[in-house]
């Protein structure tokens, strides 16, 4: 999804334009350009909000990479086609698929950071509290910037303290 990181939404209707036409029409694309075209129509049908089409885009790039490459973890471009499935089936509520996504980034790719910061995401939502805190402090050694993860460990801040006032304090 990085190639499309930043794309105002008008830029990302042209991007799935023009890469749908070139998949569609251009019939001398070798398989690992067609590999790529799908894996990036893919990254800018999920930021779209298009779901369901990333996830075929994504499966037809997948099925290249492990054509191509045999196991999918070995190469970047596999490890972030997983990632997106992972995310896919985040947004669709697959929560155990998502997960086995993720996890299989990070174990091939310990450094992949936007891995933990969705499986924090999940753990957080599933109260899992101690966890998705683990996961952020990751993510915050790797990209010690990130705002997503500042706020929900903030958050996380929040929920300990109002927990602690109401042991201190139980009426």
């Amino acid at each position: 999804m990085d190639e499309v990181r930043g794309f105002t939404p008008e830029q990302l209707e042209d991007a799935r334009l023009n890469l749908k036409h070139a998949l569609d029409v251009e019939r001398n694309l070798s398989d690992q350009e067609r590999c790529t075209a799908n894996r990036i129509l893919g990254g800018t049908l999920l930021r779209l909000g298009s779901t369901f089409e990333a996830e075929e885009r994504l499966e037809e790039a997948l099925a290249f990479e492990e054509a191509a490459h045999g196991d999918p973890r070995s190469t970047a471009s596999g490890r972030e086609i997983i990632f997106m499935l992972g995310v896919v089936y985040q947004r669709t509520e697959r929560v155990e698929d998502a997960i086995h996504s993720f996890e299989t980034v990070m174990e091939a790719d310990d450094s992949h950071w936007r891995s933990k910061f969705h499986l924090a995401t999940m753990a957080v939502k599933s109260q899992m509290y101690a966890d998705a805190r683990e996961l952020l402090e990751q993510v915050l050694r790797d990209e010690p910037d990130h705002q997503l993860s500042l706020q929900i460990l903030g958050k996380l801040d929040e929920l300990d303290a109002c927990k602690n006032e109401e042991v201190a304090d139980p009426e």
